[in-house]
């Protein structure tokens, strides 16, 4: 089966364990069901993680967890000074027409992308 299209993944609360607290060069362990629904993901499309995490981070917690990826595309820096959110992030949002959100079930996220269509074409 060939793949199609890029999927773009965040990895601290979507992918791995993240409690709010950021700690360089620490990832969480995988969600329950990230890695099999990465690995179903990859086998239609390329998958990239986003993140403001460094990409050797990233890289090395991928091949201690076993999971495979394409692209690695690195979030912009928000300066330090930037207020961060109710919740400490600095980053705020991603408004986008082709975005999925993650609410902690990889199947709910599986199910949206097969059936996927952007407001334009619904």
């Amino acid at each position: 089966m060939s793949r199609r299209g890029l999927v773009l993944v965040d990895v601290d609360a979507t992918v791995a364990e993240y409690d709010g607290q950021f700690i360089p060069h620490v990832i969480g362990r995988p969600l329950a069901g990230a890695r099999e629904a990465l690995r179903e993901i990859r086998q239609r499309h390329f998958l990239a993680f986003f993140t403001t995490r460094p990409e050797a981070d990233v890289r090395a917690w991928a091949a201690v967890h076993e999971v495979e990826f394409d692209y690695y595309v690195a979030k912009p820096e928000v300066p330090a000074d930037a207020d961060a959110t109710e919740d400490g992030h600095r980053m705020h949002v991603v408004i986008d027409d082709r975005a999925i959100q993650y609410r902690g079930s990889w199947a709910e996220v599986l199910a949206q992308l097969a059936d996927f269509k952007p407001w334009y074409r619904v």
